[in-house]
């Protein structure tokens, strides 16, 4: 007799889930390459912020690619002054994400710190983090100049 149809669904299912992660892998470690090597105003393929080209305001990730460059180049007060907020949540919540793909291209369980109550209160506060920034750095005001993206701010 052959496999049950349930248990054949469920290993397609753990197949899909592997392929996917090592696809993102793989994605994700290629971006990060052409990142080290390329700054962003000179890759094409990457559009203008939307937030920034239609609403005329910065997102909270306004200046994360080229922080990102920056801090892929050893640049880290560059990278700060690009988008302060990199370092303290894109970069954790970045080898989290790699984390978590690692398991699944493995097909092994998450660390169960990474699957506690903990962890998941530390991603809302990072989400409330990111839209106070969001808010804040798009104030009209002298003391708010340092969050927006160093290339973006007004010459004294």
């Amino acid at each position: 007799m052959g496999v049950p149809v349930t248990q054949r669904k469920n290993n397609l299912k753990i197949g899909q889930r592997r392929f996917a992660a090592i696809v993102l892998l793989i994605v994700s470690v290629s971006a990060l390459v052409v990142l080290r090597w390329n700054h962003p105003h000179d890759v094409s393929a990457i559009p203008e912020c939307p937030s920034q080209s239609i609403a005329g305001v910065y997102c909270p990730g306004c200046g994360s690619l080229r922080a990102t460059h920056h801090l892929l180049n050893g640049r880290i007060s560059d990278s700060l002054a690009q988008n302060p907020l990199m370092l303290v949540i894109g970069v954790p919540v970045g080898v989290l994400g790699l984390i978590v793909l690692a398991s699944w291209a493995r097909m092994r369980p998450l660390p169960t710190w990474l699957a506690s109550r903990a962890a998941s209160w530390v991603l809302v506060g990072a989400g409330v983090l990111l839209i106070v920034f969001g808010i804040v750095r798009n104030i009209d005001a002298p003391w708010a100049d340092p969050l927006k993206p160093a290339d973006q701010r007004q010459p004294d």
